[in-house]
């Protein structure tokens, strides 16, 4: 793999780090989205990030356990192509916004708690009221994308 590649594979990577992805996920989720569809295999992902067979295999479980890659199988070959789940992408991200309902229960109840202080009990409302906007409208993009599912959109 050239440098510039490579560069552009770490760059991406580091998005998916930013999403809580381990690193190895990350670049496996980074290589297949700059390859062309079917063209990624097990043995690529090794010769070309140069992971060991044992962690390669860990980290494809994992992003296969959490619906964000697929396998197929060509005719005519033994090994498994491996491609990106894209909307798998969207379902974890919308998953992991449930935080944003549970930091708006805890900052309504935190305000419960500061009753006494009436400004900083209106702090953490005023928070409260920023994570219910975020997850309202992070929800309202997300369902337009629902009903998403690996067969219909690849």
């Amino acid at each position: 793999m050239d440098k510039e590649k490579s560069k552009k594979i770490q760059e991406i990577s580091k998005i998916f780090t930013g999403l809580s992805f381990a690193k190895n996920q990350a670049l496996i989720l980074a290589f297949l989205v700059t390859e062309k569809k079917n063209s990624v295999t097990f043995s690529r992902i090794l010769k070309e990030l140069k992971l060991s067979k044992a962690s390669a295999s860990i980290a494809l479980r994992s992003l296969a356990e959490k619906e964000l890659i697929s396998y197929r199988r060509s005719q005519n070959s033994r090994e498994r192509q491996i491609t990106p789940h894209l909307y798998g992408t969207v379902a974890y991200i919308s998953h992991r916004m449930q935080i944003l309902k549970e930091m708006r229960g805890l900052f309504e109840q935190a305000a419960l708690w500061h009753q006494d202080d009436r400004n900083y009990a209106q702090e953490f409302l005023t928070i409260a009221d920023l994570y219910k906007q975020l997850d309202h409208a992070v929800m309202n993009i997300i369902e337009t994308f629902e009903g998403g599912n690996n067969e219909s959109r690849q």
